[in-house]
């Protein structure tokens, strides 16, 4: 009985964590770099180091959003952000229209602010 309640617990467990939106689990550098990207896709001139302040989640999402919608892409709501192993490139997984279901991923390079779709 008991390791049916653990295994239960660790499938849980599991399920939950793979909910969660990776702009949680983003490191500060990551989330200055996609505040950048947004600024970037929108034309502003800026760089990494001008980047002063750590957006929320919700912020980071909506800038994220902007900047796919600035690229041509549609975007109307972030469903999760994942860092790939190259430096400053993220897959991004989006609702496309408000109150949509139809999802759509994209790859984006936060220090150029472009994005395309994979």
């Amino acid at each position: 009985m008991f390791i049916k309640v653990v295994s239960f617990v660790v499938f849980i467990s599991c399920f939950v964590i793979s909910q969660i939106s990776f702009a949680e689990l983003l490191s500060d550098i990551q989330k200055k770099e996609l505040t950048l990207f947004g600024m970037k896709a929108i034309g502003i001139n800026a760089n990494i180091g001008m980047v002063k302040n750590i957006m929320s989640k919700s912020e980071i999402n909506k800038m994220v959003a902007t900047g796919l919608n600035a690229n041509g892409h549609l975007c109307a709501n972030v469903v999760h952000i994942i860092p790939l192993i190259i430096k400053s490139k993220y897959e991004v997984e989006c609702i496309t229209y408000r109150g949509g279901q139809t999802k759509k991923s994209y790859i984006i390079d936060s220090l150029q602010g472009v994005a395309f779709i994979p």
